[in-house]
């Protein structure tokens, strides 16, 4: 067989291995599906009885849920600027400010501990490099279970509250 022909003859082999391999490969990984495990947008954070009064951090979710009385609201604990988490912070003395062109009394704020933003109580920036305030998630009652269960998915205005 002079060498000429023989490395026609394996190119040809090596090209109908390839396709043929192409072809195996792609029959295969459709079998496999492409998932993202992420956790689901819709969760439950507990009964409506285990909160009390004020602020409770939710680690596993970076969530803090609002009691205020009967009103429940749910804030992100996620940084705007780069995503660090935010610490509840109580103030010393109670100081007023004017949010939306209303006077209220804060009692508590959120800060980021890694470049020094702060945000006032209902999530609003106002110090920092953060460029917006933090997101309130939709917040609803399970009819099955009584708890209360929170939609990241949906971000909600910082008024939006459940009434229980």
């Amino acid at each position: 067989m002079l060498r000429r022909n023989f490395l026609w003859l394996a190119s040809k082999i090596a090209i109908v291995f390839a396709v043929i391999g192409t072809g195996f490969y792609s029959l295969v990984r459709a079998l496999v599906p492409d998932l993202f495990y992420e956790p689901s947008p819709l969760s439950s954070v507990g009964p409506p009885e285990k909160f009390p009064e004020g602020v409770t951090f939710i680690q596993d979710r970076r969530l803090f849920v609002v009691r205020e009385g009967n009103d429940f609201s749910i804030i992100s604990a996620i940084c705007q600027h780069l995503g660090c988490t935010v610490n509840y912070v109580p103030l010393a003395k109670t100081k007023e400010v004017k949010i939306k062109g209303k006077i209220v009394k804060e009692i508590w704020e959120f800060a980021c501990p890694c470049h020094g933003s702060k945000y006032y109580s209902e999530g609003t920036n106002y110090a920092g490099p953060a460029p917006k305030p933090l997101p309130h998630f939709e917040i609803a009652r399970s009819a099955l279970t009584g708890e209360l269960m929170v939609n990241t998915a949906k971000i909600v205005k910082s008024e939006q509250r459940l009434k229980l």
